[in-house]
């Protein structure tokens, strides 16, 4: 019987107790509980907690379901057609649109319900704002306000370009690597949206432009506040545009106030938020329900402007959204319509796309110019490399001496003690010797230890506590104190009665830093950088929280430090992606220090992330190559208007 081969995958780790408990629940709903019901609806289950958002029936059948031998083979590689012709006649499994608690579309793949429409809602508003057309503008004050925060003249400046696509749209993507200058550009055109709204005669509001600032996390919400406020400050912008700029930045689930007892949160279509303009930064950590939920909330009126790199990890729940959305294109495609406005207002001239694409192509911008100069070239080529897949050219790159901030060491214990020893506890025993505790924040920034997992001697907790081991082997630190000087931690849970959010991290030091001397035996202090300046809670009052001298690869995005030493395990693992590597890698501003077998980083390097969804295929076409297009209108019929040199600022 086919529930106790269920029970065998339940046992063997392949699914869930819950995946079983969920495919018998709704085989009673059903009122027959049929083999291919029962097996479905597990796999639907399972699949969604691995980030899937749906079972393709065809790919079940072509590789199998269960990777144990252990289990029923029996199981393997199903009929496709006698699969769903046995679901499309059960009374729980509907079609695109029907409310049942399955959903089987016509490309043979299996949702969830709840997720079937949370999926089609995100797609049709994305396609909705993607087809409206151009906000009507001032173009001659574009075209100075590009001029003036965009004077580059040697090359066609794609920050100036995503600025004006983004004034020119309702909903804008701009995706680039760390170093791209996505924090810069989305401050310029924070400044001329605000220009158009004070030179509007005719504003679609009265008072203020509301400007939305948001992340999936209290880290990146914080990140991005202070990273925006920095580069306005280097903006030739009149004082009342920058007024309009100084904007808090929120977590969406804070922003969209949501309840983690209702299903709906307080923020939706029929209850819209307040804002003419939202920016979501770290787009790709946003999962399928949350990216809907925000789309829904957004005002009909107003503006969403979605940063982030597409190449990074995936969110930790379902979906990858973001990567969905940029339709895993690395360069802009605009329509000809669009290329001629855009050249335009920028004054370069910029080249249509030979393909024929819909309508979301005219609203993304890839950002690939790193402006970081203690790169060196190094990690950008790196990066590069290890987004092509090309194994040969990350392992030359390690190994060359022209890259001097790149090392390559293999994975064993002596090797690992070599680099805590000789990079990371200098700069952990230099924290305490800063006079501010604001330095000493800022030390930290300077050096991190990566790993792929939270155990084992490659992992946060092995390297965590070989840390605390060297650190007291050379009388730096006495481990029977749970707190000493110097002790680096992260806040592991949200707490809004201490103002903290979870990968917030801070680090205990010694005495009253306002006194002009301190003593060893002051009252310690833990002290967190945040938006408003540093603070300080006695150890006592801490929230959740673990020791941060290493973290995960995952908790590491929207950070960024000087140097990162990344640890990979000494044994495959599905972990181990290409994206995984290149986020590791992209949280360097300045040197990459790799410890991991050869056999792992090509492991990496070949390994992509492959979620299940419907999302990339209903907002793009199948094929980009060819001249039809099954996603939009053929270029040339699309009814994109000239800019309009005066009228209503249409938030």
């Amino acid at each position: 019987m086919i529930i106790e081969s269920l029970e065998k995958a339940v046992v063997c780790g392949e699914l869930r107790r819950f995946d079983l408990q969920l495919a018998t629940h709704i085989a009673r709903l059903n009122g027959d509980a049929n083999d291919e019901l029962l097996l479905a609806t597990a796999l639907v289950s399972s699949r969604l907690a691995a980030g899937d958002i749906c079972v393709s029936l065809d790919q079940c059948a072509q590789h199998g379901l269960f990777t144990n031998p252990d289990i029923d083979p029996a199981l393997d590689l199903p009929n496709a057609e006698h699969w769903r012709a046995m679901l499309a006649t059960q009374a729980v499994v509907g079609k695109p649109g029907d409310v049942t608690p399955l959903v089987l579309t016509g490309e043979n793949k299996l949702y969830l319900g709840r997720y079937w429409h949370l999926e089609d809602q995100l797609a049709n508003r994305l396609r909705d704002l993607s087809e409206r057309p151009m906000q009507t503008i001032e173009a001659s004050l574009l075209r100075e306000g590009l001029q003036r925060l965009f004077n580059r003249q040697s090359r066609l400046d794609w920050q100036k370009v995503a600025v004006a696509n983004a004034v020119l749209s309702s909903v804008a993507v701009i995706t680039g690597g760390p170093g791209t200058g996505k924090t810069y550009t989305v401050a310029g055109l924070l400044a001329l949206l605000a220009e158009q709204w004070i030179a509007s005669s005719d504003r679609a509001h009265e008072g203020d432009l509301r400007i939305a600032l948001a992340a999936p996390t209290g880290k990146a919400a914080a990140r991005l506040a202070e990273s925006i406020s920095d580069a306005v400050g280097k903006l030739d912008v009149s004082d009342d545009v920058a007024g309009f700029l100084d904007v808090k930045a929120r977590t969406l689930h804070r922003l969209l106030r949501v309840n983690p007892d209702r299903v709906q949160p307080y923020y939706h279509a029929d209850n819209p938020l307040p804002f003419d303009v939202l920016i979501v930064d770290e787009a790709s950590m946003i999962d399928l329900p949350l990216m809907a939920r925000t789309f829904d909330a957004m005002a009909a009126h107003a503006r969403i402007i979605l940063l982030g790199d597409q190449h990074q990890l995936s969110s930790v729940e379902s979906g990858m959204v973001l990567g969905d959305i940029c339709g895993g294109l690395d360069c802009a495609h605009f329509s000809p319509a669009r290329a001629a406005i855009l050249s335009d207002v920028c004054g370069s001239e910029i080249t249509p796309s030979a393909l024929s694409l819909p309508p979301i192509a005219d609203h993304i911008v890839y950002l690939q110019h790193s402006h970081r100069t203690s790169d060196k070239g190094g990690i950008s080529a790196l990066a590069a490399a290890i987004n092509q897949g090309d194994c040969n050219r990350v392992l030359e790159l390690l190994a060359s001496t022209e890259h001097d901030n790149l090392q390559h060491l293999s994975f064993d214990t002596t090797n690992i003690d070599t680099v805590l020893n000789r990079d990371v506890i200098p700069v952990f025993t230099d924290v305490v010797k800063q006079p501010t505790a604001q330095l000493a924040l800022q030390r930290l920034d300077d050096i991190c230890v990566l790993c792929a997992l939270r155990e084992g001697p490659s992992g946060v907790g092995g390297i965590n506590r070989r840390m605390q081991q060297l650190l007291e082997q050379q009388n730096h630190i006495d481990s029977s104190d749970h707190y000493y000087p110097g002790l680096p931690i992260m806040i592991s849970r949200n707490s809004s009665s201490h103002r903290l959010s979870n990968g917030e991290r801070g680090v205990v030091l010694a005495g009253d830093l306002d006194k002009a001397q301190r003593h060893p035996h002051d009252q310690l202090k833990v002290y967190f950088d945040g938006h408003d300046g540093v603070r300080s809670l006695t150890p006592q009052r801490l929230p959740a929280h673990e020791r941060f001298y290493a973290t995960t690869i995952h908790k590491s995005q929207g950070s960024e430090y000087a140097t990162v030493v990344v640890v990979l395990p000494n044994q495959d693992n599905p972990i181990l992606t290409r994206e995984l590597l290149y986020t590791a890698v992209t949280r360097a501003r300045e040197r990459v220090i790799l410890v991991a077998d050869e056999a792992q980083l090509r492991s990496c390097v070949v390994q992509k992330i492959h979620r299940e969804s419907g999302l990339r295929g209903t907002l793009w076409p199948d094929n980009l190559s060819g001249t039809e297009s099954s996603g939009g209108a053929e270029p040339e019929q699309r009814t994109e208007a000239s800019v309009p040199v005066q009228g209503s600022f249409d938030f």
